[in-house]
């Protein structure tokens, strides 16, 4: 073969290689929407504190009922799916909490309304919550329940995203103070 050829041939080979490599931003890491995977391993992690929450103190009286309640506070650029999501697919926010100390969960937790906003990647609008958002769990307190200051333990199941790429989903620890009297 012509050694022209060859050169032609390699000219033309990395050419398409240099043209595929400019097309992809630098340290660009694709991320599933779906499951928040990122393909590579080093993929940005966001701040920590995207999502925070307080846990506001309760009290019941015994043989009573009560409300508690989570508030969430979600930073500026970042959302995390609603509880149901749009797609079966994206995990929801969940908010699970454990009887204790005869205090019982009295029914599931009680969502706030979703935003429904518009993203690049998606065409149809999803629902999420941004910003400031509260979680109410009804609460019972049993008639012989000791009188007293007492903790809830719960787990609060998140998955962060920005308008480009959703994180690993998160769980939270979660403490509600509930007091007896």
């Amino acid at each position: 073969m012509n050694r022209n050829l060859y050169a032609l041939i390699f000219c033309f080979a990395f050419g398409l290689s240099a043209c595929a490599q400019q097309g992809a931003p630098e340290n660009s890491t694709p991320t599933d929407r779906a499951t928040g995977n990122s393909a590579s391993a080093s993929a940005p992690t966001p701040p920590a504190q995207i999502v925070r929450h307080e846990a506001l103190p309760v009290e019941i009286a015994r043989g009573g009922a009560a409300e508690a309640i989570v508030r969430l506070s979600i930073a500026d650029g970042y959302h995390i799916n609603a509880n149901p999501p749009t797609y079966p697919y994206l995990k929801a926010t969940q908010l699970d909490i454990a009887s204790a100390n005869n205090i019982t969960v009295a029914g599931k937790p009680v969502y706030p309304p979703a935003q429904s906003v518009k993203f690049s990647f998606d065409p149809k609008p999803l629902d999420v919550y941004e910003g400031a958002v509260e979680i109410k769990v009804p609460l019972r307190a049993k008639s012989d329940a000791a009188q007293g200051s007492f903790s809830l333990t719960g787990k609060l199941q998140v998955q962060p995203c920005d308008d480009q790429q959703c994180y690993a989903p998160r769980t939270i620890d979660v403490s509600i103070p509930v007091t007896i009297k």
